[in-house]
């Protein structure tokens, strides 16, 4: 994730909890933190969070929850039938809704539409599992862009004294 989605999800985030109020310093650590993770993954754990949360998460809640979604994707061919179910309730007319947002985004590189007026299951099936396999593959060696040490250096922290 970049920098601006990670500052994106710590306003969501504190969106929920009006009576905190965020230094920079604090929305810049969390930032780091979540800069190694995945957009939609984040997203989706910090609002998996505020639904259990009274007080706001710390900077672990929320590594804790996101690396609990990572460790529990679906397998492949389990996502594919969540997508056939999903066709067979929601069809064109319904916003299907998917219990991990990789599933989402594989779906969304083969297009909603296409796979529910697709008369080729089997076909479907197959694009789906490469592409469904590849974004796992992706998400489990993926570096997040940037490691902590260079995005610290990056912003300064680890500059010496000026000669």
């Amino acid at each position: 994730m970049t920098d601006k989605e990670a500052v994106q999800c710590i306003r969501f985030l504190a969106a929920y909890y009006p009576n905190i109020a965020l230094s920079t310093e604090t929305v810049v650590m969390y930032s780091q933190h979540l800069m190694r993770w995945p957009y939609d993954t984040a997203q989706y754990a910090i609002t998996r969070l505020v639904e259990k949360s009274k007080f706001f998460p710390s900077v672990a809640e929320i590594l804790q929850a996101i690396q609990h979604l990572e460790n529990h994707l679906p397998g492949a061919a389990e996502a594919w039938e969540e997508v056939t179910q999903q066709i067979r309730a929601c069809g064109t007319w319904k916003t299907p809704a998917w219990s991990a947002p990789i599933i989402q985004r594989a779906v969304q590189t083969l297009g909603w539409y296409n796979l529910c007026i697709s008369e080729h299951p089997s076909t479907d099936r197959a694009h789906f599992l490469k592409i469904y396999t590849e974004l796992v593959e992706a998400e489990r060696w993926k570096e997040g862009g940037r490691s902590q040490l260079e995005a610290t250096a990056e912003r300064g922290y680890l500059d010496g004294p000026s000669a």
